[in-house]
């Protein structure tokens, strides 16, 4: 039978529309799986034509301004595709997180799946955009990705890392694209993407540590809030001439042609602090 995801674009519904029929179809999942009774699923095109070479492609974090959002509909839609899968590396990173809660770094242990299920109990806008808990977040949300894709086309994971000719990834995405491509079946899928998001939730609490979130100047936050900004340090130099590094930002100005993407120089202590205009 046709993917139901190719008859929802056949018939141009609505975001709204798709949602509905999406989470009818799929929630009826895991009666036809206990029975047996799942249907057959044509491999697309994509996939299937020997002239087509795919790569998968993963992205960092302003792939994802709102990743919150976006991976409750995917967490509500296909929650009887995802639920074992989420739960499972919400509780690893629940206890992962906990050392990070003693040091002061977070606020609370990270509860993805109660986050997802109840918007209302996740942190502030700010802190859930922190390096220690996005990371993880984000290359959760990711996999999420790839648990629905293998699933709604009736393959194993091992079988998902065979259709793609190499995985690539920006940032974040670089870890979840070395797991993906070192996925041979279910079990090294929960082991690759456990490494992963520990990565992940380590590099993280390191970039904070480095760098805390309350040591960006409250004028620049100001200034870029007011313009619809949300700035955040980047990168910290030192033992480079500050003239020196003015020229490569220029540089970079200057071939940017979004107004948000530009960047400039925050002093932090003694180190030169690169800071992009928008939350990258």
């Amino acid at each position: 039978m046709d993917d139901i995801h190719a008859i929802v674009q056949q018939h141009k519904l609505s975001v709204e529309q798709s949602r509905i029929v999406l989470k009818g179809y799929y929630s009826a999942w895991s009666l036809l799986e206990a029975h047996q009774q799942l249907p057959d699923v044509r491999l697309p095109a994509l996939f299937s034509s020997p002239s087509l070479k795919t790569i998968a492609q993963f992205g960092g974090q302003s792939g994802a301004p709102n990743f919150m959002d976006d991976a409750a509909w995917l967490f509500d839609v296909y929650h009887p595709l995802l639920s074992d899968f989420v739960e499972y590396m919400s509780r690893f990173l629940h206890q992962e997180s906990m050392d990070l809660v003693l040091d002061g770094t977070l606020e609370q242990p990270l509860d993805f799946v109660g986050w997802l299920l109840k918007p209302e109990t996740a942190p502030a806008t700010q802190h859930l955009h922190a390096a220690p808990i996005a990371f993880p977040f984000i290359g959760l949300f990711q996999l999420m990705h790839l648990v629905v894709l293998y699933k709604t086309l009736r393959i194993d994971p091992g079988e998902l890392t065979t259709l793609f000719r190499g995985a690539i990834g920006h940032s974040i995405g670089i870890h979840i694209a070395a797991a993906f491509a070192s996925v041979t079946d279910q079990d090294s899928l929960y082991g690759c993407a456990e490494k992963a998001l520990g990565i992940l939730l380590a590099a993280g609490w390191k970039m904070q540590a480095g760098i805390p979130l309350s040591h960006v100047s409250k004028a620049i936050l100001d200034d870029e809030l007011e313009h619809g900004g949300h700035p955040s340090p980047m990168a910290a130099f030192s033992l480079l001439p500050q003239n020196r590094l003015q020229q490569f930002i220029d540089d970079f100005n200057q071939g940017t042609n979004s107004a948000d993407s530009k960047v400039r120089i925050g002093a932090y202590q003694r180190t030169f602090c690169v800071c992009c205009l928008r939350h990258c």
